[in-house]
């Protein structure tokens, strides 16, 4: 029986590959985070400037007509 050969090159190569499949992953959650980080500041900018116009209608008042027609 042949004896045992460390053979390090295949090990640092070996670690080498698994360390960039690692770090693909890695790039790939950051970039999927960015895209949902920059989602929600879209919602939240679109959610403020809805409420800044709902704001707006309110204090601008309207017709009694109007609010009787659409609370009917």
């Amino acid at each position: 029986m042949a004896g045992f050969r460390f053979r390090p090159q295949a090990a640092l190569d070996l670690r080498r590959r698994e360390e960039d499949a690692a770090r693909l992953v890695l790039a790939e959650a950051r970039a999927g985070s960015d895209r949902a980080d920059a989602a929600v500041q879209a919602a939240h900018a679109a959610f403020d400037a809805a409420a800044a116009r709902a704001s707006a209608a309110d204090a601008a008042g309207g017709d009694v007509t109007v609010a009787i027609w659409y609370r009917n």
